[in-house]
């Protein structure tokens, strides 16, 4: 299955959908703002299944509004406008009660903690700054016995109650960052402490 869906990636690169992604059945593709590249992709691309013999959804496309600068791909809402991703209602409240069921509960069992560990990893692709308080709860999983139960501890709870507040103040924020980074030289910040204050200088300021 792998080799067919890199084939069907690579034939509608070749038929010249240039910027597409695409996990199991899911296909993602853009263009620049203000022009008529994201309607041409997907045109293109279901000419490019059509010829392949591969079913496309059409009614799904429409309802979803295809083109636009807000899609839903995989369970994440991508806005393409602010440029930022975020969690959609119904996912946010699920996880929300998710962790709120573990808060008020006392023992587990691996297959409980997976499940957790799963929801909270793919979170974390929009709830960057939740993604270190995963740790504690994937290195519980090497010393849960499949079929024991095993008691909440503490370290857990207080893992938990930070991903319960920022997912509630960092859903959205995650903002999407350049593929190259700004060296030191070009960013110009400098930093500085003492016992007596701390001081930044960026740029001018």
């Amino acid at each position: 299955m792998g080799a067919v869906r890199h084939h069907r990636r690579v034939a509608a690169r070749a038929d010249g959908v240039v910027h597409v992604i695409h996990y199991v059945d899911d296909y993602l593709v853009g263009g620049r703002a203000g022009t008529d590249e994201c309607q041409r992709a997907v045109d293109q691309l279901r000419a490019t299944f059509q010829r392949l013999g591969i079913p496309v959804n059409v009614n799904k496309l429409q309802l979803e509004g295809t083109p636009s600068v807000l899609v839903k791909f995989l369970g994440v809402m991508i806005d393409t406008q602010n440029q930022c991703a975020y969690l959609d209602d119904e996912r946010m409240a699920d996880i929300k009660r998710l962790i709120d069921t573990w808060l008020h509960r006392d023992s587990f069992n691996r297959t409980d903690l997976q499940h957790l560990i799963g929801t909270l990893a793919f979170a974390s692709k929009v709830v960057r700054s939740a993604r270190p308080f995963v740790h504690r709860l994937i290195t519980s999983l090497s010393h849960t016995h499949p079929r024991r139960q095993v008691r909440v501890k503490p370290g857990m709870r207080a893992d938990l109650r930070v991903w319960r507040a920022f997912i509630e103040q960092w859903n959205g924020v995650s903002l999407w960052y350049d593929d190259a980074w700004t060296s030191a030289d070009d960013l110009r910040l400098e930093t500085d402490a003492s016992t007596s204050g701390y001081g930044a200088v960026h740029g001018a300021e």
